[in-house]
C-alpha cells in the first residue's frame, strides 16, 4: 500500500473517530469535528445528518453549526 493510501485511510479513521464519539454524546468533540468537515465538501451533507441524529439522542444544540455550512 503507498503512503497517499495509508494517509487517505488515517485521515478517514479521524472522522470516523469523532463522529463515533459525537454518537456516544461526547459533545467535545463537535467543534473539532466540524472543523475536519469544513475541508472535505463531499462528506458535509451525510456528516451534517449524522450530527442531527447525535443531537436528537443527547439533546444538545446544533443550529450554530448548521449556519457554519449555509444552512
Amino acid at each position: 500500500m503507498d503512503e497517499k493510501t495509508k494517509a487517505q485511510f488515517r485521515d478517514w479513521a479521524k472522522g470516523n473517530r469523532y463522529l463515533y464519539q459525537l454518537m456516544k454524546g461526547n459533545t467535545d468533540v463537535l467543534e473539532p469535528y466540524i472543523e475536519y468537515l469544513s475541508s472535505r465538501e463531499n462528506e458535509i451533507l451525510r456528516a451534517l445528518f449524522k450530527i442531527m441524529q447525535a443531537a436528537m439522542i443527547h439533546h444538545f444544540e446544533i443550529d450554530a453549526y448548521f449556519e457554519r455550512f449555509g444552512g
